[in-house]
C-alpha cells in the first residue's frame, strides 16, 4: 500500500528571533513549501512530518523538531544537518501517535555553529498551531498560450471550501481580482483530487504574476503560492529573471515551459556553485537569501538539453 501523504499548507506562520540569533544568511532555510504530513496507511493516527532544507553556508548546522498532539509532547528530535552547502535535502522525522490534524503542533528551528541543537539558535524557522485544515493545492500552474494565460490547479483537500478568487499583478503594480470558481466539494469538503482551470485575456509585454485566494464558508481566507508568465512577446526566451538588479536579495526565474524539466545552478562569478535545484518543475522558481554581489544562473532543461546562463546583480 502506499503512504498517504498529506502537504498542510502552513496555518499559522510565527518568525521568533531568539536572543543572541546567529546571522540567518548562515542558517538552514526550510523549504517551507516542501512540508508534508505523512500517515502511514494501516494506521491513520502514526504519522511523520516531513521538510527539505538548504545550507546556504558549510559547517556544522542542525534542525530541531518538537511535536505536540493537544497538550502532550509526542516527538522531540535533533537532526544533524552540517555540510553539503547549497543543496537541497530532505529531513524525516520518526513517527509519533497524533489522530487529529486539528489537535497537531508543530514547532522547526534551525541551528549554526553545532550539530546538537544545542546552541544559539537561529531564528525560529516556522510553527503550526491546530487548526482546521482548510485546503491543501496539490498544484497550482500558470501556462501563457499566446495572449491568453491558461490557470490550473488541484486540490487534495478541501473543508469548508466556499471558492477561489483569481488575482493577477502585472510587474510590481497591484493585485487585481479576474473572477471567481466556487468549490465542486460537495458542501465545501472532499479528501479526493478535484480540478480547476480558468483562462485569463493576457497580452501584456511583461512579467505577470498569478495567485489564488482561497476563501472559506465562514469568511476565512488563504492564499495559494505565487505562479508567474512571460510576457506576450517573450515567447523566444526559456526564462525570465527579475528583479535585476534585485534589492531584497530576492529574484524570481520564470520559465517559458510550464511542465519542463530543468536543473538550475546559482554561481558566483568564478563559476563556483552556490546553490543547485535539480529536476525543477513548474512556473517559476524564488531564490532568496541572496547576499549583495554579482551572480551568474545555469538552467539545463532536461528535455532538450539546451542550456541558458543569466547574469545578475544583488545591491545593498
Amino acid at each position: 500500500m502506499k503512504k498517504i501523504t498529506t502537504y498542510l499548507t502552513l496555518i499559522v506562520l510565527t518568525f521568533l528571533t531568539a536572543s543572541r540569533a546567529y546571522s540567518q544568511s548562515s542558517c538552514p532555510d526550510i523549504v517551507l513549501s516542501s512540508f508534508q504530513i505523512i500517515t502511514d496507511p494501516s494506521n491513520s493516527c502514526l504519522k511523520k512530518i516531513s521538510v527539505d532544507f538548504i545550507n546556504p553556508t558549510g559547517g556544522a548546522k542542525s534542525i530541531g523538531v518538537k511535536i505536540k498532539c493537544g497538550t502532550v509532547l509526542v516527538l522531540s528530535e535533533c537532526h544533524d544537518a552540517s555540510a553539503q552547502k547549497g543543496v537541497q535535502r530532505n529531513l524525516t522525522s520518526g513517527q509519533f501517535i497524533c489522530c487529529a490534524l486539528n489537535d497537531l503542533k508543530i514547532e522547526v528551528a534551525a541551528y549554526t555553529g553545532n550539530s546538537t541543537c544545542l546552541g544559539t539558535p537561529c531564528i525560529q524557522q516556522f510553527s503550526i498551531a491546530g487548526s482546521s485544515l482548510p485546503v491543501h493545492f496539490k498544484s497550482f500552474n500558470a501556462a501563457r498560450k499566446g495572449s491568453s494565460v491558461n490557470l490550473s490547479w488541484v486540490t487534495g483537500f478541501e473543508q469548508n471550501n466556499r471558492g477561489f478568487e483569481i488575482e493577477k499583478q502585472n510587474g510590481t503594480g497591484s493585485w487585481q481580482e479576474l473572477g471567481f470558481i466556487a468549490s465542486s466539494a460537495a458542501g465545501g469538503n472532499s479528501t479526493t483530487d478535484i480540478s480547476y482551470s480558468y483562462v485569463d485575456a493576457n497580452s501584456a509585454s511583461g512579467i505577470t504574476n498569478y495567485r489564488i485566494r482561497q476563501t472559506d464558508l465562514d469568511g476565512k481566507v488563504k492564499y495559494s503560492e505565487v505562479r508567474s508568465v512571460q510576457g506576450n512577446n517573450d515567447n523566444a526566451r526559456t526564462l525570465t529573471l527579475y528583479p535585476n538588479p534585485a534589492t531584497n536579495g530576492q529574484v524570481t526565474i520564470v520559465f517559458k515551459e510550464a511542465t519542463a524539466i530543468y536543473d538550475v545552478s546559482l554561481m558566483d562569478v568564478t563559476g563556483r556553485v552556490l546553490r543547485q535545484w535539480n529536476q525543477t518543475k513548474g512556473n517559476s522558481l524564488n531564490i532568496t537569501n541572496l547576499v549583495p554581489g554579482f551572480y551568474n544562473l545555469r538552467v539545463l532543461s532536461r528535455e532538450t538539453g539546451k542550456q541558458v546562463v543569466e547574469k545578475f546583480v544583488v545591491s545593498h
